[in-house]
């Protein structure tokens, strides 16, 4: 994960990650260890930009992971 500014993300309704102070996105900027279940695993990521450019990265690794985006 790397965010501009403030991030939080969750897996499955559960908060697995939270910065909370400002910086610039910078990827792999806080690694995240999560254990998914078989099937979908839905994850939600907030981000609150302060002042400035945004951005976020995010990289997921494993064995057998699929990815299917949805943008809100």
């Amino acid at each position: 994960v790397g965010a501009d500014d403030t991030v939080r993300v969750w897996i499955n309704g559960q908060m697995i990650h939270e910065h909370t102070r400002p910086r610039t996105a910078v990827p792999d900027e806080d690694r995240v260890a999560a254990e998914l279940k078989e099937g979908w695993n839905p994850i939600v990521v907030k981000v609150v930009n302060r002042l400035d450019a945004h951005g976020l990265f995010l990289r997921f690794q494993g064995e057998g992971i699929r990815l299917s985006v949805k943008r809100a």
